[in-house]
């Protein structure tokens, strides 16, 4: 399952590089949620 979110977050990055700060202001305000998510598969 790390592997799964590792190549989610690169995927992420590349999407932020590739266009304008559209996708970053998305991670920024699901990240708190994304990280739930790895909280909750690490226990």
């Amino acid at each position: 399952m790390r592997m799964l979110q590792s190549s989610i977050l690169q995927y992420v990055i590349y999407l932020a590089m590739r266009n304008n700060n559209h996708y970053i202001q998305l991670f920024y305000h699901y990240s708190s949620t994304y990280n739930l998510l790895i909280n909750s598969d690490n226990l």
